[in-house]
């Protein structure tokens, strides 16, 4: 190990023009013995520290080609932080690569006599001519890494394979690396202009090159077509690198003029896909004519892969997995799989309009289902629609169907568009109209039923008669292995405009179905995706409209109920609850089957406003609101809601649940009457709150005079003994909507309300109710305020002895800390908010505050609010501190130049990596020093070849120092 102090940095890297200290430095030795340091020997003049000769000291790395490394082809050793380690390399002109096993942990550098001659930021090492050169290896971090480094001239023959062929018939090619530092040279034999594809598994990095071993299709990047065309004269090679110790496979290929392919003819539906499996990867694909034709390709497993399609010049065609439209007739190629692959893959290749497809009535409710088997991997079946122009066209799977048994199924006209992708499944365009079918990914054969369905007309559907809730006219329907799908019309003038569509089992609650509303043009009005044993839908309807419903099943032995009722406030049929006061007696319900409804409607002024909710063990039961228009008010909720403006409102509950009966309690309460809170709510300054909920009295409520925001926190016990709790509600009566508990906080349970700003005062109610349909709770809740107003308790301050104070450099970016001061007694807890220029910042509660670039220039603050049960709860504020630029952001991998840096070329800006993210950036082309751009790209003109090409790249982020970075140097070539 080589080791030496930063202060000979300093010494070193002015010596050798790099970045460093301002001095040269004399070489101190390490603490630990060591032979021959390395140092300089610098020599004084004028202020400045000058290079008298070479480093001394140093370990010898001779230079490495490819292939297999001798053992002083790699140097081995460990840095400490803050520590560097040298190796000297007589090394020859041309490419070179430096590779290292450190995990990047340590930066590397090449010098000579004149200064830094390439690093790690810049990649390679071109070197103009043959000399002996120093790597330095540099530690910036805390720990010490060991490490192993290999100096590899790229611009070599030396441990080159033999050439091989670009046939896709040829075998993959393998190497296994002795070392995780060694290059690889691969010859293929190509002729210039060629378009080549290389994929490579197992490497860390690879190229097409030349003889230079420089990538020679950087500049291809942007093109509009795949692969390498290969520039100059050859002979070309791919180069890779070893990742680690694992096996490098690679493939190169021609993309033009391919050899070695498979061809594959079109085929026809109901049969194995046209191109049988093989391991080739390229298949030649015979097109008849223009137009589209299906592609796909699958393995032997039935899962899908990735293929491209491209023309005779490798411009991309499409991608299979659906219709590819091809421009003209004639050969294709495909391309199937990314990466080195040798899986066999099957190609389906088929013209819309080719044999194998089977004719089918658009009518499958009433005609019955289609049934079929994927034999093979890959195989398509058609289904031929006897229908017309203009139809709507559904399928329809039994329930919870999977893999084979659920095919993917694509509808096409003649000229193979897809009508569902296009047209929502209507049929338009040439006929004939098919139905395309394939097994899903992984599912490579099996059998299926799918019923083919006119949406827009089912034909052969009994009439749904309507009921009422309350007195259900269900019709009874039996599914079977044969039948899973069955329909019901309803007709244009035996509904009303909301109705309630369910279905439940007519014995047991096992089973699967499905149920869907659509309209006379297809569709789908209400309805829902998921299986289950029952289900209700609330439907809207439209006067005049028929409609038709959709019931799909499993293909078992199994009978459903299905019926629909009248919800329109003008036609429910509802019960009137018996009690409106604040804490009376809830009207108490059980829904005993699993597709029931119960309706209840409360009248009411449209001035007051009212608690209507349904309390249940577990949420069980549910309910919606909808008030004397029928629109919705809470749909699906769990929690008490809070009404207002109509003259009457129905509730409607539901089982969630199924298989059981269901208990549910229901609180019909009138909150505040004339704009004010009723009677049952007072205002009140003492406390705790005692006593006994039950089934006559089922809340207690408090009344609070609020100005702006109010807060506290509740601990509830069950002074009987039990674990169950009343639950507290803390709201205002301003806004309608749900009423959410208070929530779970530290002591008990946290209590807020804010008033808006354009009424800063108001009153809350504070309310304690049950949760559950068990009312039986003896309680006791005690309060501790966050800040007055409280409920309902009157208590003594805390005494402030030393002020809040912030900890921490208040800058942009810092997370600083709130120091709580001192008080007496001691609080037991604390809450915070953080402000500036004196205003809370919102969602700024915490003990600590990650300054935002929003803040920069202003005034930062937090108050402190001290908490104890025994006292009020008190607030006091730090002072306020400017709030400064925060750090700059810094370049963890530097900016690069990114193209060929030659006279008449564009090269473009390759950012680097920085943290913390910057928001914007700015550019600085110099040429020679001088500024010569400030754009993202550079046009190169020839006056400026033979001089040195720089980058500076200026990270900007809001609220903080820029940061700049600045590329490596580049000649421009002529």
């Amino acid at each position: 190990m080589r080791r030496w102090s930063a202060a000979l940095l300093g010494g070193l890297l002015i010596a050798t023009g790099l970045p460093g200290a301002a001095h040269a430095a004399t070489p101190t030795p390490s603490v630990s013995p060591a032979p021959a340091e390395p140092t300089r020997a610098l020599s004084a003049g004028s202020g400045s520290a000058v290079q008298a000769d070479t480093p001394v000291g140093c370990g010898t790395l001779r230079e490495a080609g490819f292939g297999d490394l001798a053992e002083d082809q790699v140097a081995a050793g460990e840095v400490e932080p803050d520590g560097f380690d040298c190796w000297s390399v007589r090394a020859s002109a041309g490419l070179k690569r430096v590779r290292t096993t450190d995990g990047g942990q340590l930066d590397w550098e090449l010098s000579d006599d004149s200064g830094v001659v390439c690093s790690e930021w810049g990649g390679a090492c071109d070197l103009a001519e043959a000399g002996t050169y120093t790597l330095w290896l540099r530690n910036d971090e805390w720990d010490t890494y060991p490490y192993q480094a290999a100096f590899l001239n790229v611009n070599t023959d030396q441990g080159c394979t033999a050439a091989t062929g670009t046939g896709w018939d040829q075998p993959t090619g393998r190497i296994t690396p002795t070392s995780p530092l060694q290059a690889f040279c691969l010859p293929f034999t190509a002729d210039p202009g060629e378009r080549i594809l290389s994929y490579v598994s197992g490497a860390d990095l690879s190229w097409i090159s030349d003889r230079t071993g420089a990538p020679i299709c950087a500049d291809q990047q942007y093109d509009e077509v795949d692969g390498c065309a290969l520039p100059g004269s050859g002979p070309y090679r791919l180069v890779a690198f070893s990742d680690a110790d694992r096996e490098v496979s690679y493939q190169v290929r021609r993309l033009s003029a391919p050899a070695g392919c498979v061809v594959v003819t079109p085929g026809m539906f109901g049969t194995g896909p046209a191109g049988a499996p093989t391991g080739n990867r390229c298949h030649l694909l015979d097109v008849p004519a223009a137009g589209r034709h299906l592609v796909r390709v699958v393995d032997a497993r039935g899962y899908e892969t990735s293929a491209r399609v491209y023309d005779a010049q490798g411009r991309d065609v499409c991608t299979a997995g659906g219709l590819c439209d091809f421009p003209a007739a004639g050969r294709y190629t495909l391309i199937a799989g990314s990466g080195v692959t040798e899986t066999a893959y099957a190609t389906v290749f088929a013209q819309p309009t080719a044999t194998g497809c089977a004719q089918v009535s658009d009518q499958g409710i009433s005609g019955g289902a289609v049934r079929g088997s994927f034999t093979v991997a890959g195989e398509t079946d058609c289904l031929e629609l006897t229908g017309s122009a203009g139809a709507t066209i559904g399928l329809l799977y039994p329930a919870r169907a999977t893999g084979a048994a659920r095919p993917e199924w694509t509808l096409i006209n003649g000229n193979g568009a897809d009508l569902c992708a296009t047209n929502g499944c209507v049929l338009t365009g040439p006929a004939p109209y098919r139905i395309l079918l394939n097994a899903p990914d992984g599912a490579a054969s099996g059998d299926y039923a799918v019923v083919v369905q006119r949406t827009d007309r089912v034909d052969g559907c009994a009439v749904l008669p309507q009921g009422a809730i309350g007195a259900t006219v269900g019709v009874n329907t039996a599914f079977s292995a044969g039948r899973f799908t069955t329909c019901y019309s309803i007709p244009a003038d035996r509904h009303s405009t909301a109705e309630i569509i369910g279905y439940a089992p007519v014995a047991g609650h096992d089973g699967w179905a499905a149920i869907a509303v659509r309209d006379t043009t297809g569709k789908q009005v209400c309805g829902s995706a998921l299986w289950a044993s029952a289900q209700l839908l609330r439907c809207k309807f439209e006067t005049g409209k028929a409609y038709t419903v959709m019931l799909t099943a499993a293909a078992a032995d199994f009978q459903y109920r299905i019926h629909r009722e009248d919800y329109s406030p003008a036609g429910a049929r509802c019960e009137t609850p018996s009690n409106s006061v604040l804490g009376g007696p809830a009207l108490a319900g059980t829904l005993r089957t699993d597709d029931e409804v119960r309706c209840y409607r409360v009248t009411a002024s449209a001035a007051d406003s009212h608690w209507l909710g349904v309390r249940s063990t577990g949420y069980a039961a549910r309910y919606w609101i909808t008030d004397a228009s029928g629109a919705d008010r809470c749909p699906g909720y769990v929690v008490p809601c809070r009404v207002s403006g109509s003259t009457a409102y129905q509730i409607f509950v539901w089982p969630a649940v199924d298989g059981q009966q269901v208990a549910y309690r229901l609180d019909t309460w009138r909150l505040t009457s004339a704009g004010q809170p009723v009677a049952q709510c007072p205002v009140t300054g003492v406390g705790p709150l005692a006593g006994t909920l039950s089934d006559q009295r089922t809340a207690v409520c408090v009344s609070v005079p609020v100005k702006n925001r109010s807060s506290f926190t509740v601990a509830l016990s069950n002074t009987g003994g039990g674990t169950e709790t009343p639950e507290p509600y803390y709201f205002t009566t301003l806004a309608d909507g749900g009423i959410t508990a208070c929530s779970y906080a530290e002591g008990g349970r946290g209590c807020q309300v804010s008033l808006p700003y354009e009424q800063p005062s108001g009153m809350a109610l504070f309310v304690l109710a049950p949760r559950t349909e068990n009312a039986n709770l003896p309680f006791r809740a005690e309060t501790t305020c966050d800040g007055e107003p409280c409920v309902p308790v009157t208590l003594a301050p805390l005494r402030l002895l030393r002020a809040p104070g912030i900890t921490g450099s208040v800058r942009v970016g810092v997370t600083v800390r709130a120091a709580v001061g001192s008080w007496d007694p001691a609080p037991a807890s604390y809450s915070y908010q953080w402000t500036a220029n004196g205003v809370a910042i919102k969602g700024a509660i915490a003990s600590s505050y990650q300054i935002p670039a929003s803040l920069r220039g202003k005034r930062l603050g937090v108050t402190v609010t001290a908490k104890r049960a025994d006292r009020v709860s008190t607030p006091a504020s730090s002072g306020t501190l400017v709030v400064g630029y925060g750090a700059a952001p810094k370049a963890s991998a530097k900016p690069k130049i990114n193209g060929t840096v030659k006279a008449g070329r564009t090269v473009k800006a390759t950012l680097g990596a920085w943290s913390p993210r910057p928001t914007s950036f700015r550019y600085e082309w110099r040429v020679n020093g001088k500024l010569v751009a400030v754009t993202s790209s550079l046009k190169i003109k020839k006056s400026w070849a033979g001089k040195r090409l720089t980058l500076t790249v200026i990270a900007k982020r809001t609220g903080h120092y820029d940061g700049r970075a600045v590329s490596a140097t580049y000649k421009i070539k002529k």
